[in-house]
């Protein structure tokens, strides 16, 4: 632009980039596949690096400078999980912006390349943990194929006559590095079906008693 200075420096991660400033700051896939992404000491390595060098170096400074990471979520341990973990519980802001290949309500992203034909196809033909990291956006460890999506059944309200606890799993802790408290509200009926009332859900870190 006429008039004003700028400049662009690429490096990658881990690489010193101390002594350089940077207004807007451009993060592409900080892990880079599987392998990594599933090894602790290279998910510490990413943010290490992340907030001990890139986070440091945004101007005028860190609260007004921006970021943008674009990634695969391999893994629900990487450095996108953490910052969302922190939105979430009130640390910074993040506006998150998941491209999912199918939406919530059955609709294609890109129809014109991948019809939903295709979209079913590619669910059915690929590994679950692969299919929802790289198409839908939402990491799993490898454990979380437990619970399946299609079991779950999203109503407007529940039966009348239920009875409701409150169950509560406790972390105590308020480390970014350490599980979350969760609790939530949920009733059995007598087919044994598990209602959970998703407007009243406390998920966040917190120490004991809190």
């Amino acid at each position: 632009v006429e008039g004003r200075e700028g400049g662009v420096r690429a490096v990658s991660i881990g690489s010193g980039i101390t002594g350089y400033g940077a207004g807007l700051l451009i993060i592409d896939d900080p892990i880079k596949g599987r392998e990594l992404a599933d090894s602790e000491i290279e998910r510490e390595n990413v943010r290490e690096w992340f907030w001990g060098e890139a986070w440091e170096r945004l101007e005028p400074n860190p609260e007004e400078g921006r970021i943008v990471i674009v990634a695969t979520r391999w893994h629900d341990l990487d450095l996108c999980g953490e910052l969302i973990e922190k939105s979430a519980s009130g640390g910074e802001h993040w506006d998150v912006l998941n491209l999912a290949l199918v939406s919530d309500d059955g609709i294609p992203l890109w129809p014109q390349k991948f019809p939903l034909s295709a979209c079913e196809h590619i669910e059915k033909h690929s590994d679950p943990r692969e299919y929802q990291a790289q198409y839908m956006g939402r990491p799993r460890p490898p454990s979380g194929a437990i619970f399946k999506r299609q079991w779950f059944i999203i109503s407007p309200c529940a039966p009348e006559g239920l009875s409701w606890i409150r169950a509560v799993d406790t972390a105590t802790s308020e480390k970014t590095s350490a599980d979350c408290t969760v609790a939530i509200r949920m009733a059995v009926d007598r087919q044994k079906t598990l209602y959970v009332s998703v407007d009243d859900i406390l998920r966040g870190q917190w120490e004991w008693p809190e």
